[in-house]
């Protein structure tokens, strides 16, 4: 499992954006390919503000 600082980073967001959605917790390789591939709306909207953010 990768911990949460690599988790957010593979799937683009914030620590928090991963504690405001209860997934604040090691994933695994696949859980984390199986999340990009099928992107819950929290995940979009984490991964679009942050993008935003980075951007501004």
């Amino acid at each position: 499992p990768h911990p949460r600082a690599e988790v957010a980073r593979k799937l683009g967001v914030t620590i928090t954006a991963l504690k405001n959605n209860d997934m604040d917790r090691p994933l695994t390789t696949a859980e984390i390919k199986a999340l990009l591939a099928d992107q819950p709306e929290w995940l979009r909207t984490a991964r679009t503000a942050l993008a935003e953010n980075r951007g501004a």
